[in-house]
């Protein structure tokens, strides 16, 4: 540095007990010659993209952004804003799920809502299965009488599974509709959102092309007793407490219905607890996976 020299003629001095080391870029030290400075498959991010300038390429080859069909489906649902009758909701999901998508970079094509029709349903997601990369439905994989995405899939591709040990997001299910993937989620706005972090993120991913990087969740201890079922994996919205001269804690929220999107937005996360895991004692650690990793 300039404060630790001094001039001497043409000549300048370094002052003692400044090491060798000090203030010296070493060629190399940054990205060495042969490794590997931005891995395949990595969504790319501001920072990878300065490492690529300083690397000097002006040009990266990447995936095009996948086009992802997005459906709501049920006849109680109507758009938000509209009259509604009695029995209907507007339809919040496809807000949350496009939210979901566009967060991992996909370019979502919105179909609307679909009413509770077999032929309706089975044409509008038979045309967009021939221009999409992907299908994403909330409703209609449950087992009611008007539950017809299921039936739809299996006469038009194959269910790859139906349903999965989580809750909330049981009624879950990945196929094919003449040949393109499709994630069908739960009607339940919470439900539909963990069926997607279980289930939909890594499926997106190999879609995409990307490599499937899950946000990590964090060890933190819980301030609250629970007993679960075994072999289950269960989702709890939750809250972070911050604690005088301790470590911060997490319990679960209040409310923890699967219509509650309140509850969602009043949470900081979700509490995981893994299917052999049956008791939560106070103070034990569980796993916390923060909301901005999925909802920023």
């Amino acid at each position: 540095m300039q404060e630790v020299c001094r001039t001497d003629g043409i000549s300048v001095v370094v002052q003692k007990g400044t090491t060798d080391k000090t203030h010296r870029r070493v060629r190399g030290e940054d990205v060495g010659l042969g490794s590997r400075a931005v891995i395949a498959g990595r969504r790319l991010r501001a920072q990878d993209v300065a490492l690529a300038g300083a690397l000097g390429c002006q040009q990266l080859q990447v995936h095009r952004r996948a086009s992802v069909g997005l459906f709501s489906t049920g006849d109680e649902l109507c758009e938000p804003g509209e009259a509604l009758a009695n029995g209907q909701i507007w339809d919040a999901n496809r807000c949350i799920l496009r939210g979901l998508l566009e967060h991992v970079g996909c370019k979502v094509v919105d179909f609307g809502i679909l009413r509770d029709e077999p032929g309706l349903l089975e044409g509008a997601l038979s045309r967009a299965a021939h221009d999409c990369d992907l299908l994403v439905t909330s409703g209609g994989m449950s087992v009611g009488s008007g539950d017809h995405i299921r039936s739809i899939i299996g006469r038009r591709g194959a269910m790859e599974f139906w349903p999965l040990a989580i809750k909330p997001g049981k009624p879950v299910g990945v196929g094919d509709i003449d040949d393109c993937p499709i994630l069908a989620l739960p009607g339940n706005p919470i439900a539909a959102v963990v069926a997607f972090i279980a289930v939909g993120r890594p499926m997106v991913d190999v879609v995409c092309g990307a490599l499937h990087d899950p946000p990590q969740s964090l060890s933190i201890p819980a301030a609250f007793t629970l007993e679960k079922r075994s072999g289950v994996r269960q989702f709890l919205l939750a809250e972070v407490r911050a604690r005088d001269r301790e470590e911060s804690a997490v319990a679960p929220s209040n409310r923890q219905g699967t219509a509650m999107l309140s509850a969602l937005t009043g949470s900081d996360g979700f509490i995981v607890l893994n299917e052999d895991r049956e008791v939560v004692r106070r103070g034990e650690r569980v796993d916390f996976l923060p909301m901005q990793a999925y909802l920023s």
